[in-house]
């Protein structure tokens, strides 16, 4: 991602459009922070959906949920304004999403960003627990698809 950043960076600062980089350059460092947090929190989800099914056929199945909150991320982060969007940019992992947007176009102030960060970063520990718990229990298991409360019960 950071190479991706530096990239458009560059770019940026060749066309017309250079006299935007100040203001975009305290932005994209919060996108940054806010990326690489969101996907840890992401990918512990996508690491127990494929703990919790034991054969391929089964993964579709148990991804589905993550896919779906995908799905209410990105769109969120499309069509919410207003009080919406000011709610949605604290609340994790919709913040990974919003909250770089908001600062953006200069509705969050400075302060906001760092309250969103370590909501994100508490829900990501919590969540990071939680997945390590699910998926030493569930990992070897064999058998079909293991539902989120067998797993829970199951014995290390």
């Amino acid at each position: 991602m950071l190479i991706y950043v530096t990239v458009g960076l560059v770019g940026l600062s060749l066309t017309d459009f250079s006299f935007a980089l100040p203001a975009l350059s305290g932005a994209i460092g919060w996108f940054v922070v806010f990326f690489l947090i969101g996907f840890v929190v992401l990918s512990t989800l996508w690491a127990v959906a494929g703990a919790l099914a034991s054969r391929t056929e089964d993964l579709q199945s148990s991804s589905t949920p993550i896919t779906m909150l995908l799905m209410v991320m990105f769109f969120g982060a499309l069509y919410l304004d207003g009080v919406g969007e000011q709610i949605g940019s604290y609340v994790p992992p919709l913040s990974a999403v919003l909250m770089p947007m908001r600062l953006v176009d200069g509705s969050a102030a400075w302060w906001e960003p760092v309250i969103a960060l370590a909501l994100l970063l508490g829900f990501g520990a919590a969540l990071v627990r939680l997945a390590e718990r699910l998926y030493s229990r569930a990992l070897l298991q064999t058998g079909g698809q293991l539902s989120l409360k067998a797993a829970w019960r199951l014995e290390e």
